[in-house]
């Protein structure tokens, strides 16, 4: 028959097992205690677990064989320099005399880990990345330096500041380039210290090692620049001359402009000049020859003489130089130094006085209409004292003029003759009254002729003084 348990079984049990509960926990704790403090005892002598010194895995070592391991990776050892363009180089550790300074410091890092604290750093390695300073042989690394590739010429691009272009009347900012010339003191001084640091890979960007351009797109100074500029090339100036124009603007301004390397912006004068004298090329009627249709009803050609259109070319260069920096716009004439009356083919107009040295005639136009016409006495030919032929101005007019020739050798004059009415065109050779001749016109000019003026009858000469004025185009030609 079996035995039944009573509540007194059933409680000794229960106490039975709980102490073995507690005797296996008490044991296993006491063996995890042992295993721990046996691991920690290793740990004394041994670096903690994910322990790295510069990078190199130095778990579970000895001082003495971190050391060894130190020592040796160091002969593996190359100094990384990443440059631009993707471009990558490298320094030998062997190559510099690259080394740890040791002495006692592997274990001072070793006696600043804790044993027990091992468990910690199975788990991170935040607590156990350690560093140890490298040191190099510095006239090595000079040398090493030295010869690397980005400081061989043909590898080295200077770099370009961001500059200022013309385009389609404006200037625009044109990003400046970077280049690849490396700073050399700058790349020394980042080297040493990174190598104090243990660290192998330098890039050079991020050292600031390249040469900076001086402008950048950002510059203020280049904004500012700008604006001065575009003011300029703003510029507009419409030149007219009769029924033609010449438009000066941006297109050739910005020729002429330039900038230092300060940004100091200078206008080349002697490409004004030049424009000015292109202007003057192609306007300038003074010295032309010109077709002239006579009274007589045929076209000649007459040359010579000081008539005609004359742009002052050192005025009308300043004022395109004060335009420029004021950036007009404005239609104008240039300024001259010498005006005509027409700016048609046929500059002298409709209002001159014609003289034909060989009819012996003068014939006075206003307007298309002809006043007076009149024979003369030109200068002697055989005497030569033949008037000059050309296309002149009439200088002044004056009423009452004693006109005195030239010293003989005796030092008297040739002549000294009064005129009622003085009206010089070339010089000292003009139209005026001859109250002591009886006859003009025919070949009288020929053996008895003036010594170059254009004598004419009394009342004929007071007619045309009366009639012509200052700056008149006086023409004279041989028919």
């Amino acid at each position: 028959m079996e035995k039944v348990k009573t509540k007194g079984d059933i409680s000794r049990n229960v106490k039975n097992n709980k102490s073995i509960i507690i005797k296996s926990i008490l044991i296993t704790f006491a063996i995890l205690l042992l295993v721990y403090i046996g691991i920690s005892i290793f740990f004394i002598s041994h670096f903690n677990f994910n322990s790295t010194i510069n990078g190199i895995d130095v778990s579970k070592m000895t001082v003495n064989k971190a050391n060894k391991l130190l020592a040796a990776n160091i002969n593996e050892t190359s100094l990384k320099l990443e440059e631009r363009n993707g471009v990558e180089e490298k320094i030998n550790g062997k190559d510099i005399d690259l080394k740890y300074t040791l002495d006692d410091k592997i274990k001072s890092l070793k006696d600043n880990q804790s044993a027990f604290g091992w468990i910690f750093s199975f788990f991170s390695k935040k607590d156990s990345n350690m560093h140890i300073s490298l040191s190099c042989n510095e006239d090595l690394l000079e040398e090493q330096v030295n010869n690397l590739n980005c400081f061989k010429e043909e590898n080295i691009t200077e770099p370009k500041s961001a500059y200022l272009q013309y385009e389609n009347g404006e200037y625009k900012i044109v990003k400046e380039e970077g280049g690849t010339k490396v700073k050399k003191e700058q790349l020394l001084s980042v080297l040493k210290e990174s190598i104090k640091k243990g660290e192998y890979t330098i890039n050079l960007e991020k050292e600031d090692c390249y040469e900076k351009p001086k402008y950048t797109l950002e510059s203020e100074e280049l904004t500012k620049i700008k604006e001065t500029l575009d003011k300029y090339v703003s510029t507009k100036i419409t030149y007219e001359f009769g029924n033609k124009e010449e438009i000066l603007n941006g297109d050739i301004i910005h020729n002429w402009i330039s900038l230092d390397e300060n940004l100091d912006i200078s206008i080349n004068e002697t490409m004004v000049q030049d424009y000015v004298t292109s202007l003057a090329s192609s306007y300038n009627t003074f010295g032309s020859t010109r077709d002239f249709k006579t009274s007589s009803g045929t076209t000649i050609k007459v040359s010579g003489g000081d008539y005609g259109w004359v742009i002052d070319k050192s005025q009308e260069r300043e004022k395109i130089l004060e335009d420029i920096k004021s950036g007009v716009n404005e239609s104008r004439e240039p300024i001259y130094s010498q005006t005509a009356k027409s700016r048609d083919v046929n500059d002298i107009g409709n209002s001159y006085v014609e003289i034909d040295l060989t009819r012996q005639h003068v014939w006075v136009y206003i307007d298309g209409e002809l006043k007076i016409e009149t024979d003369c006495v030109t200068g002697d030919v055989n005497k030569k004292y033949e008037t000059p032929t050309g296309v002149y101005y009439l200088n002044y007019k004056r009423k009452g003029k004693t006109l005195v020739g030239e010293k003989d050798k005796n030092g008297k004059p040739e002549y000294e003759t009064w005129v009622d009415y003085w009206m010089p065109f070339n010089g000292n050779i003009g139209l005026h009254d001859a109250t002591w001749r009886k006859e003009f016109g025919g070949d009288i000019y020929i053996k008895n002729g003036s010594h170059g003026c254009v004598n004419l009858p009394p009342k004929k000469a007071k007619e045309i003084f009366a009639t012509i004025e200052k700056n008149i185009p006086v023409i004279v030609y041989k028919s």
